[in-house]
């Protein structure tokens, strides 16, 4: 019988992984299903709220849609006959689709200035234990799509502080002790080594996860393995790469302007926050994987699930991308800003009002692939691609108002075009 194991990570980036070229952070458990899955090499967030984003995952809705109030906060959800379990450290995701699953276990994580006395007491293996009991009660009779979903980096940083050590050189600087999640916005001259203090505390929470994941699989060999696995991030966590910090200052991001050869316009929607990792596990640890270059969202997960259930070989295909365009381009909404990332450009741009763009304000054009972490702004270089990507996004916010759906019409070729 068809069973589904799903686990979501909020704040996981991708470029943390070894599937997606890192090569100091150990991610072993994460790497042995990447080597037998499809990996999304571009799997993009569609908001930054964590509640809009797990509601598309769960229902196919693009989570802008949500966020902007275009449709209700209820999900449709799966064929009746599958069971449907969802175990989650996020008590306002379990609360928010309590109706939707058959079974919801929230659990309520420990307070952020806690102690843990040993490895096994954090965040992350709590939540898998309980998670592998919870499996070992279903009917193995009964299609069971079974999903796991934590507050990942967004929620205690309780690494202990060897983990920390694994990535420390000689003349680095100490590790510190912290367990509330960072969430500040840099001074335009922040110390370096401060800001290397957070990755490696960044690294060691991603290892962490890492160990905890690799239990919780072998704990679920048991009646029977899941027939297909899931690991997909729902946003990503900004380490200062433009000086934001989680959610920045105060737990809420604020416009900064970053010197990166011109200065750029303050708008605080970057890859950091929105390239995430998905891999799906369909065919058993006797095929090898295979890469997926096509840009992929968010709501995506709600087909590819659905695919599966309905016996598609292919976990997602053309045919049922939810708007036609969707394999050429990615919208996010976050931080008064939205975005739209195409195989060649990504672009940017304040909004004046949920609906409106902010034309008082140029927006930030980056070219892709290449510019991975978006540090050169080049669009006073292709004004074209500007004013194009300024239709297309305007064009999409109008649909979304008028019919709370993405636009349909294609993309002009000049976003499809990298530069010469």
């Amino acid at each position: 019988m068809k069973s589904a194991l799903v686990v979501t990570v909020d704040g996981i980036n991708a470029r943390f992984l070894g599937a997606y070229g890192n090569s100091w952070v150990p991610t072993p458990h994460l790497d042995r299903l990447a080597a037998h899955a499809d990996v999304f090499d571009f799997f993009i967030a569609e908001s930054l709220d964590p509640a809009a984003l797990f509601l598309s995952s769960v229902s196919g809705v693009h989570a802008a849609a949500i966020e902007l109030g275009c449709v209700p906060k209820s999900v449709g959800f799966f064929n009746a006959e599958i069971k449907s379990v969802l175990i989650t450290d996020d008590p306002v995701i379990g609360a928010l689709v309590e109706d939707s699953f058959d079974e919801v276990i929230s659990l309520q994580t420990e307070d952020q200035d806690s102690d843990i006395a040993s490895q096994s007491d954090s965040d992350y293996h709590r939540l898998f234990a309980v998670a592998a009991e919870a499996w070992q009660n279903q009917n193995a009779e009964q299609p069971l799509l079974f999903w796991v979903h934590t507050k990942g980096m967004f929620g205690r940083w309780d690494a202990p502080i060897e983990m920390q050590q694994w990535f420390k050189g000689e003349e680095d600087p100490p590790p510190f002790s912290f367990l509330q999640t960072p969430s500040l916005q840099l001074e335009a001259d922040y110390d370096p080594d401060e800001r290397l203090k957070l990755l490696h505390g960044y690294a060691a929470q991603v290892c962490q996860f890492d160990q905890a994941f690799g239990e919780l699989k072998a704990a679920l060999s048991t009646p029977a393995s899941p027939s297909m696995t899931i690991f997909a991030g729902l946003r990503g966590f900004p380490l200062g790469e433009h000086r934001i910090v989680g959610q920045g200052q105060g737990g809420e991001v604020k416009s900064v302007k970053m010197v990166s050869g011109k200065e750029m316009t303050p708008v605080g929607l970057h890859a950091e926050q929105l390239h995430v990792p998905l891999f799906c596990s369909h065919a058993g640890e006797d095929a090898a994987g295979k890469r997926l270059p096509k840009l992929q969202q968010t709501g995506d997960l709600y087909g590819i699930i659905k695919n599966w259930f309905d016996g598609c070989d292919e976990p997602l295909g053309d045919e049922d991308a939810r708007i036609a365009n969707l394999d050429l381009c990615a919208v996010s909404l976050g931080n008064q800003a939205i975005r739209i990332q195409t195989s060649a450009w990504s672009y940017s741009h304040a909004m004046g009002s949920p609906f409106q763009l902010d034309t008082q304000q140029p927006g930030n054009l980056f070219v892709k692939p290449d510019d991975r972490l978006e540090v050169n702004e080049v669009g006073d270089s292709c004004p074209d691609v500007v004013d194009a990507m300024v239709g297309v996004l305007s064009g999409h916010l109008v649909s979304l108002q008028q019919h709370g759906t993405l636009s349909r019409q294609p993309l002009p070729k000049a976003l499809h075009l990298g530069t010469e």
